[in-house]
């Protein structure tokens, strides 16, 4: 598995975003999850039921094929020992060179990522508005690439069921610890992630859980996107979720990478902002920015939509009806918040 290896700059960072930019109407899932946590059976339901699916793993292995430019670059670099009889690269053997050694695996990240990244691109491109494409990254988290996609969604299972499973792919336990050493914690894919899908039991409760997220959230968000209108916030009142400091980080990973150029700071207000509190499962962010000329076009690439005004403040809310929120934008100045020059 190279991609396994491959853990420096991303191969496809910034792809996803760049695309969203360009695509209106697609919802961008990223799909990651720890090694033999299940995410190729999620994967597969959700292609069974209408998403496009972009393998990084089946790409990584196809630009590197026989034949390609990529392996040419890769027996020159690394030398021809890397290759099979057959003209193949031995994964199992440049596995083995780069994983341990930092320069190695810089090397070969400097080979195969600008090709990935490029086919990516491709694919990327040509989903036609109207689709869900999901991404399907195994270091999605650990090259801290959530704010590239609309939703992420992270496959968790206990080491013992991924023990079991990994012992099919001829690896010993030895590396299989030392590949989960490089992979952040399911705490902290639990933290970042929109969506979890649990896979420590049967396949088919596997694909219960995808079915629900498939009908109940991914076909309306892509409603949402496509028409351009934010997803319907909730008017009764609930007990206070300790989920609601969490939602708003992800939302604030997002509102980052969207407003970058003009943001100042963020605010998690409201009453799901008070713990304890009754609240309508919604989470008010305020945020204010230097200039709000653009603001509008970005936040509608990542998904957040006008709704008026409050208090002469203009007011937006997102397209996913999984995560109700709404966005308060002010201008700099605002609240004795002096504009910088």
């Amino acid at each position: 598995m190279l991609t396994g290896i491959l853990d420096s700059a991303c191969w496809a960072c910034g792809v996803c975003a760049e695309i969203t930019r360009m695509k209106r109407g697609v919802v961008f899932v990223g799909l990651t999850g720890g090694i033999g946590a299940g995410k190729s059976a999620v994967a597969k339901r959700l292609a069974e039921l209408g998403a496009m699916v972009i393998d990084a793993d089946q790409l990584a292995r196809e630009v590197v094929a026989v034949g390609t430019p990529g392996l040419t670059a890769v027996a020159t670099q690394f030398g021809s020992a890397m290759l099979r009889a057959d003209g193949s690269l031995d994964r199992h053997r440049l596995g083995e060179r780069v994983f341990a050694d930092k320069q190695e695996r810089e090397r070969l990240n400097a080979i195969v990522h600008p090709l990935v990244r490029e086919r990516t691109r491709e694919l990327l491109s040509q989903a036609p508005v109207g689709s869900v494409v999901v991404h399907d990254v195994p270091l999605l988290l650990e090259n801290e690439m959530a704010a590239d996609y609309h939703l992420v969604c992270a496959v968790l299972a206990s080491e013992q069921h991924r023990m079991q499973r990994l012992r099919t792919r001829n690896m010993s336990t030895k590396q299989v610890k030392a590949r989960m050493s490089h992979q952040v914690s399911d705490d902290h894919r639990r933290a970042i992630a929109d969506v979890v899908i649990d896979n420590d039991s049967s396949l088919e409760q596997t694909w219960t859980q995808v079915d629900e997220l498939w009908q109940h959230r991914l076909l309306p968000f892509r409603e949402n996107l496509t028409a351009g209108k934010a997803a319907r916030l909730p008017r009764s009142l609930q007990p206070y979720d300790s989920q609601w400091p969490q939602r708003y980080a992800r939302n604030v990973i997002r509102l980052k990478a969207a407003l970058s150029p003009w943001l100042i700071r963020t605010e998690h207000v409201g009453a799901t902002s008070v713990p304890g509190s009754l609240a309508h499962d919604v989470i008010d962010t305020r945020v204010w920015v230097r200039d709000d000329g653009e603001v509008s076009e970005s936040l509608a690439e990542r998904g957040w939509f006008p709704i008026g005004m409050a208090w002469r403040v203009p007011r937006f809310a997102t397209a996913d009806p999984g995560s109700p929120a709404q966005l308060f934008v002010h201008s700099a100045g605002a609240y004795g918040i002096r504009r910088e020059d």
